[in-house]
């Protein structure tokens, strides 16, 4: 069954396409839907000249998430995303979903991870979830070309690798006998180099760390190789090998979901430039700012940060007092005052996780 992310394989074809409704709108006797199949998002067109009644019916009773399979004629678009749309001859419902929870308008944070098993069929999560497997899919394939071979080390161990007392602690069978969590595969994979010359493990780690920033994980994935008879030049050679080449493979296969998440391509048109490699000594006194980089410093740069961060802050402070005024002052429809509270659920929760940051930040 063709997919989404084919369509211009089918170009001028007739084919068939089966989803969910992503979104839905109609104009007299033209209806336009949004069609995702987990591979990407396409428009599809309805006529009712060309469907007929009883189908152009069907359409209009269809809500967001309802199961079809839409038949038409694949046309060249470049105005949507893709690149292309379906003109549609003819469908057919598996099934009409009940009321849809998750909708266009601004939905706040505790919300969504309430509703995390809807909130995957989003946009946003589901660009994320495709450029993170493009991402895995790379690792392993520089890897296994490179002649490593892949080992896996224990996620339950007896303690901790990194000389800290930041564990997860499980009862292990006995009460009297206790094991952790893993936060590393490395003495694992140093053993395990002994045995193959060059390894790679690549699985979940835990660190029972308490916080909110995006740097503190309490769970992540984490790749670790070990080499015999590898310098520290030959070491840093493969680092730059390997972030270029994961780089340029989501560059190359994920252009739809990096546009879907707006991000910025300077990081991908300057990954051919060779890294920069300085002393251990010479980025200590980068970071405490006793020498400038580029005519930079690094504490002038924290200090600006810390002071955009505060200005965004009092921004969210004013913006919350702002939609309160207009959520108390009895002139909104319930549509808006929903907006409105929505918005203002989310700017607190932003505002908490701010301060909570700062505060665990400031304890150490």
């Amino acid at each position: 069954m063709p997919q989404i992310q084919q369509l211009a394989q089918y170009e001028g074809s007739t084919i068939t396409l089966q989803g969910w409704v992503a979104n839905k709108r109609s104009s007299g006797k033209v209806a336009f839907l949004v069609l995702r199949d987990g591979s990407g998002y396409a428009q599809c067109v309805a006529e009712l000249q060309t469907v007929g009644e009883d189908a152009f019916e069907q359409l209009k009773r269809l809500t967001l998430e309802s199961a079809v399979a839409l038949t038409g004629k694949v046309v060249k678009d470049q105005k949507q995303a893709g690149g292309y749309e379906l003109q549609v001859t003819s469908l057919h419902v598996y099934h009409i979903a009940e009321e849809y929870p998750l909708g266009k308008k601004e939905h706040g944070v505790d919300f969504l991870m309430n509703k995390r098993h809807l909130w995957l069929r989003s946009s946003r999560p589901w660009a994320i979830m495709r450029i993170r497997n493009q991402v895995q899919f790379s690792i392993h394939n520089f890897f296994q070309q490179r002649g490593f071979v892949q080992m896996d080390a224990p996620i339950l161990t007896g303690n901790a690798c990194e000389g800290t007392t930041t564990l997860f602690e499980t009862e292990f069978y006995k009460k009297d006998n206790t094991a952790y969590l893993s936060q590393s595969g490395q003495l694992y994979g140093e053993a395990m180099a002994m045995a193959m010359g060059k390894i790679y493990t690549f699985g979940p780690t835990f660190r029972a760390e308490r916080s909110l920033t995006p740097r503190h994980l309490s769970e992540f994935w984490m790749i670790e190789p070990e080499m015999a008879f590898c310098d520290l030049d030959m070491d840093m050679d493969l680092i730059e090998e390997f972030v270029r080449t994961l780089v340029q493979d989501v560059w190359n296969n994920c252009r739809t979901e990096l546009e879907t998440l707006e991000r910025a391509t300077t990081l991908f048109e300057n990954i051919h430039k060779p890294f920069p490699r300085i002393t251990y000594d010479h980025a200590v006194r980068l970071i405490r700012g006793e020498e400038d980089l580029d005519g930079r410093n690094a504490i002038a740069l924290l200090e600006n940060d810390l002071a955009t961060a505060q200005q965004q802050l009092d921004e969210k402070q004013t913006d919350v007092a702002k939609c309160e005024a207009l959520v108390s002052g009895g002139t909104l429809k319930k549509g808006e005052i929903n907006y409105y509270q929505s918005k203002i659920d989310k700017l607190k929760a932003e505002i908490k996780n701010w301060k909570t940051t700062c505060a665990i930040s400031h304890n150490g």
